[in-house]
């Protein structure tokens, strides 16, 4: 693989080696989730878990399209500084997209909630903006430790992530803060902390490299270049993750957010 400029550190790794970092970090994420459960349900009630859920749905389905996809295209340039730029290219659009959301819910939050059905997210929808900023910068900095190597340090913000989220709402729960805001608080909370973390690493080791070759020009030959992510994927991306939220929103809409909440712990 080609450089230019500062050499980008990588990791010397093995396949298997890759897979085992990948695939541990997401098991003991879940398997914390997991053992959490029992102490968690018993603080919560199933509305405040279907809440959080219809909340999560949403901001699943709106938080794919942060990056327009271009994250996707961190990985595939032979010069590590035009991976540079699309990360960069990710970012910005990530910021965008947080904005236009923010704006539209400012002038038409009412109408968008009671459309859908879904006037228990009002109090919350505000961190939507949040969650697809969150969102989009935790995929392009994963896409850039995949580029480099690193995926210990992926699997551990999952796990920094699923830590952060379990602690934070059970001491909310024991101090008598049970509530579907404390729940939906602490999943920002938590994948806020591991992106910080996952950001601080990045930059100690290749911001300098990353600063030094950027540019608006670099930036825009890549936004025509790898303009069939957001054309074509981004889209089907949108109706794949839309169709595995789909049955909490029916839930939500035709019986009531408890029902949801059920149907969420269970899935």
């Amino acid at each position: 693989m080609h450089m230019s400029g500062l050499m980008v550190k990588r990791r010397t790794s093995t396949f298997k080696g890759d897979v085992f970092r990948l695939v541990s970090g997401t098991g003991i994420a879940q398997v914390i989730t997991v053992l959490s459960a029992p102490f968690i349900t018993r603080l919560y009630t199933p509305e405040d878990f279907g809440i959080a859920a219809l909340f999560g749905s949403l901001a699943a389905i709106v938080s794919v399209l942060a990056c327009l996809r271009y994250e996707m295209s961190i990985i595939l340039p032979e010069e590590d500084s035009e991976a540079a730029n699309l990360l960069m290219l990710s970012l910005v659009f990530s910021l965008l997209t947080a904005s236009i959301i923010a704006i539209l819910f400012i002038f038409l939050e009412g109408d968008i909630l009671t459309l859908a059905g879904f006037s228990e997210l009002a109090p919350f929808i505000w961190l939507l903006p949040i969650v697809i900023m969150v969102h989009g910068v935790t995929s392009a900095l994963a896409q850039w430790n995949t580029r480099t190597r690193h995926f210990t340090r992926i699997s551990i913000s999952r796990v920094i992530a699923s830590t952060a989220h379990v602690s934070t709402s059970l001491g909310a729960g024991y101090v008598g803060h049970a509530t579907s805001g404390a729940l939906i608080a602490a999943g920002i909370g938590g994948q806020t902390l591991a992106t910080s973390i996952l950001g601080m690493q990045i930059g100690r080791q290749d911001g300098r490299f990353i600063l030094n070759n950027l540019g608006w020009r670099q930036m825009w030959t890549g936004l025509k270049r790898y303009r069939r992510f957001p054309l074509y994927n981004s889209w089907a991306t949108l109706l794949n993750t839309a169709s595995w939220q789909l049955p909490v929103f029916l839930l939500g809409i035709f019986f009531s957010p408890a029902i949801a909440g059920f149907y969420a712990l269970g899935f």
